[in-house]
């Protein structure tokens, strides 16, 4: 292997340890601290074979999905957890049942708001408190 393409080599070697962590992280919901100790891990083992990371573990993100697998529990994005989908509810339901009482809207509609929001802050409260046990 000549001089150019040893650098290319070692050029597309630190692209698939930058891209690792990146991947697990942000495509595959594994924490940061996680992600940075699976790239050490990686990066070592590359180091004591002396191996290419596609010769020995192949395309990164291939790499990444089975890593992400094979991890217990990966973390959930912010905006798919059941928590936020209720207090998002929750809010446009007070704001709507607010605006309705506001401008004397019908009362049917202001006791299904309010009856729904009583949902919502119930779901709420239980699931916050089954957490803590």
């Amino acid at each position: 292997m000549n001089r150019q393409e040893h650098s290319r080599s070692e050029f597309r070697n630190e692209d698939w340890l930058r891209d690792l962590p990146r991947l697990l992280e942000e495509r595959n919901g594994i924490p940061r601290a996680r992600a940075t100790e699976l790239t050490t891990e990686a990066a070592n083992h590359l180091i004591a074979t002396g191996r290419s990371p596609v010769d020995e573990f192949g395309p990164v993100e291939v790499y990444a999905l089975k890593l992400a697998e094979q991890e217990k529990t990966p973390r959930v994005r912010w905006w798919l957890r059941d928590d936020v989908h209720r207090f998002v509810i929750g809010a446009i339901l007070a704001i709507y049942l607010v605006q309705n009482i506001v401008t004397d809207g019908p009362v049917w509609q202001t006791a299904l708001a309010a009856t729904a929001l009583a949902i919502d802050l119930t779901l709420i409260t239980t699931d916050r408190l089954r957490k803590r046990r």
